[in-house]
């Protein structure tokens, strides 16, 4: 887009060169990985690290994961910005809603249920502990487990960003 063909050169190479390592380290040959979280095949989809001929299959194992965890979010703070655009990407719906639509801890919905008006950085910022007291912390105002609202506007109200008109000039319904 810049015309800056070398760059773009330099870091396809770059991409490239990355993309095999990360397979022959962490891919194993049923497009499982080494770590088997959903972090893992969340970023490596989204980022299409896998061989082509194993993304379904690791989006399978995705899909297994997120079954077997009863569909609450078992990512970091890196995952979850790319889970709910994968799904959607690879038009999972159901996925994606019974996992926004969960209420038990640790889910998004969990803050909301404990009074909750912002994003908390942890999932358990605010929590009644047994004896009728509560535990506070983190931050009460963060962005990372707020990413999944970008899935809410785009893939479920279906506002999207024209490229050709940058920073929202013009929308796309």
């Amino acid at each position: 887009a810049l015309g800056k063909l070398e760059d773009a050169a330099y870091y396809e190479s770059v991409y490239d060169n990355f993309k095999q390592a990360w397979q022959s380290r962490y891919v194993l040959p049923d497009g499982m990985t080494i770590c088997h979280t959903q972090t893992s095949y969340a970023l490596g989809l989204a980022f299409s690290l896998f061989p082509e001929d194993l993304a379904d299959e690791a989006l399978l194992h995705l899909l297994s994961l997120l079954e077997q965890s009863g569909y609450q979010i078992k990512t970091g703070f890196s995952g979850i910005s790319q889970l709910f655009p994968t799904l959607s990407n690879y038009e999972q719906f159901d996925a994606a809603y019974q996992l926004l639509l969960q209420e038990n801890y640790p889910s998004l919905l969990y803050p909301v249920k404990q009074g909750a008006t912002t994003t908390w950085e942890l999932w358990q910022g605010y929590s009644e502990l047994d004896n009728g007291t509560y535990r506070l912390g983190g931050s009460f105002n963060h962005y990372a487990y707020g990413t999944p609202a970008s899935f809410i506007y785009s893939d479920i109200l279906g506002i999207k960003s024209d490229e050709a008109a940058p920073g929202y000039k013009h929308i796309l319904l």
